[in-house]
C-alpha cells in the first residue's frame, strides 16, 4: 500500500509542482496571496487525480464514495493551507527559490497524508 500510495503521490506531485512553479512564473513580485492563488490552483487539479488515484487503486476502497471525498476535502484544505503558510514563512525567512522551498514541505506532509488516509479516509474493510 505505501508503494502504491508512493507512486500515486508521485504522479500527484509531479503536476502540482509543474503547475505551481508555471503559475509563479507570471507575478513580478512574489507575495503571499500570488503563493495562495498558485498553490489553490496547482492542488485543485492535482488534488482530483490523487483522490481517485487513492480511492480506488492505492486503497481500493469500497466506501461511500460521498462520505470519503469529504474527508478527503477536509484534509486536502488542511494540507494546502499548510502547504502554503509553510511556504510562505520559509521563504520570506530565506529568500529561497518558493519551488525550491515548496518541495521539502510537501515531502514532510506527504507522511501526514498518507497516515491519515489510510487510517481515516479510506480504512482496510473487513477482510473477505
Amino acid at each position: 500500500v505505501i508503494a502504491k500510495f508512493g507512486f500515486s503521490s508521485l504522479l500527484s506531485a509531479l503536476l502540482d509542482l509543474s503547475l505551481f512553479t508555471l503559475f509563479m512564473a507570471w507575478p513580478e513580485n512574489i507575495t503571499s496571496g500570488a503563493l495562495l492563488t498558485a498553490t489553490i490552483l496547482a492542488r485543485v487539479l492535482s488534488g482530483a487525480l490523487n483522490y481517485f488515484l487513492n480511492r480506488k487503486w492505492v486503497f481500493s476502497s469500497n466506501g461511500s464514495a460521498l462520505k470519503q471525498a469529504v474527508k478527503y476535502l477536509a484534509l486536502f484544505c488542511a494540507l494546502m493551507l499548510i502547504s502554503w503558510k509553510s511556504v510562505d514563512a520559509v521563504y520570506a525567512l530565506t529568500g529561497w527559490h518558493v519551488t525550491a522551498v515548496k518541495l521539502p514541505v510537501d515531502s514532510v506532509l506527504f507522511f501526514l497524508s498518507f497516515f491519515i488516509q489510510h487510517k481515516f479516509i479510506f480504512p482496510a474493510g473487513p477482510k473477505k
